[in-house]
């Protein structure tokens, strides 16, 4: 009676030796250490150099630990360090070793070669361990064809609900399909993964933004905030304040905060030219054209950009300094053929009563500008009563 129980349970840890055996020769690892591992890596959104490095230290023969540390190096643009890494491993038909290599062929634009390499790492992957692969496959994918990265994320997701990576990419496809609310589902999610991430909390205070829920949003922004370093390269930090300056301004409409947040801003960006050109307009909302202009030119100084330079027309022919306008209209070569350039000009040559000018920049438009553009720079000249001739 005893003897085929014996035989089954014989039969079952057979079984559950050889799986592990498998296991730990695909990864290069101890199970426990790769369980223990890949929690850890797959609970991020990002990778962390610095573990990652030390654990290649501990285990130079390890597959897994190759190829993660290859995915960073191609995310840094290290290509020749990332082939380097996986030269010391010589299992081409490794799973783990097959995605890394296809994500290099991705990075030097080798799509189609990275395709099939992604899919043989796929159809190798026996033991269902790889989720980098489906993940970095779904993100090719999202530039050919977005319904079946989409679909490739959900199938992804069904595989390791935990993975951070997958979570995010999908949040994001999410939110710019308009479906913010099951964005913020999926971010809450993750918050509870890594409640240390400020990336989650404002993309979080983004999507409520979008949803104007603007208490919600207001309070994301802040979660941010508190977790950001103060590092003018930290981005979600000064967008943070920026964001609260637009709740302020236009939903609560305390100008005077909207204006703190603003200058919070600027000031932790060290004066970055993009948020110089957000405080710029600011201003212009407030309409205070003084201090528009300042902020406009002092963007200006550091690189000429058209949204800039409109800014700064604007806040010059707002306070009718028709002549400077004029001088600094005449200095932007680089866009002479915008249709919001030449909308400019001839505003300013009309307003100063050089109407042949103003004529010749009409034509100049007509015979450059796109056909929707043409039609609402004529209208916006018809509503300012400006008397020239339009065709």
């Amino acid at each position: 009676m005893n003897v085929p129980i014996f035989k089954y349970l014989t039969i079952i840890l057979l079984f559950i030796t050889s799986n592990i055996m498998s296991q730990s020769l695909i990864t290069g690892l101890p199970d426990e250490e790769f369980f223990k591992i890949n929690k850890e890596i797959s609970s991020k959104k990002y990778y962390d150099f610095q573990n990652i490095h030390n654990w290649y230290l501990k285990y130079k023969e390890s597959p897994f630990i190759s190829s993660i540390l290859a995915y960073y190096y191609c995310d840094k643009k290290e290509i020749d360090s990332a082939k380097k890494v996986l030269s010391n491993i010589h299992l081409n038909d490794n799973t783990f070793i097959l995605g890394a290599l296809a994500y290099i062929d991705l990075k030097e634009s080798k799509k189609e070669d990275a395709i099939i390499k992604f899919n043989k790492s796929i159809e190798s992957d026996s033991l269902r361990i790889n989720q980098w692969s489906r993940f970095y496959l779904s993100q090719l994918y999202n530039e050919i064809d977005s319904f079946k990265a989409h679909e490739m994320l959900l199938d992804l997701l069904e595989l390791y609900p935990d993975f951070a990576m997958g979570i995010t990419e999908l949040a994001i496809l999410k939110s710019k399909e308009g479906q913010f609310k099951e964005a913020i589902e999926l971010l809450l999610k993750q918050v509870n993964l890594d409640s240390t991430d400020a990336d989650i909390y404002y993309f979080i205070a983004e999507n409520y933004l979008k949803m104007k829920n603007y208490e919600s949003a207001d309070k994301y922004f802040d979660k941010t905030i508190a977790l950001s370093p103060i590092d003018p390269l930290y981005t979600p930090l000064i967008s943070s304040y920026i964001g609260k300056g637009r709740i302020q301004f236009s939903f609560i409409h305390d100008k005077i905060k909207a204006e703190e947040y603003y200058l919070n801003a600027l000031e932790l960006s060290n004066n970055k030219r993009n948020v110089l050109t957000i405080v710029g307009y600011f201003y212009i909302d407030i309409e205070d054209f003084i201090k528009a202009e300042h902020y406009f030119k002092k963007a200006d100084k550091i690189k000429p950009i058209l949204n800039n330079s409109m800014g700064l027309l604007f806040s010059l022919i707002s306070q009718i300094k028709y002549n400077e306008a004029l001088k600094f209209v005449q200095t932007q070569n680089e866009f002479s053929d915008s249709h919001q350039m030449i909308f400019y000009k001839i505003i300013i040559y009309s307003s100063i009563g050089q109407n042949e000018n103003a004529q010749k920049e009409v034509d100049h438009l007509i015979s450059t500008a796109s056909p929707d553009d043409l039609r609402d720079t004529l209208q916006q000249l018809r509503n300012l009563n400006i008397n020239i001739d339009y065709h």
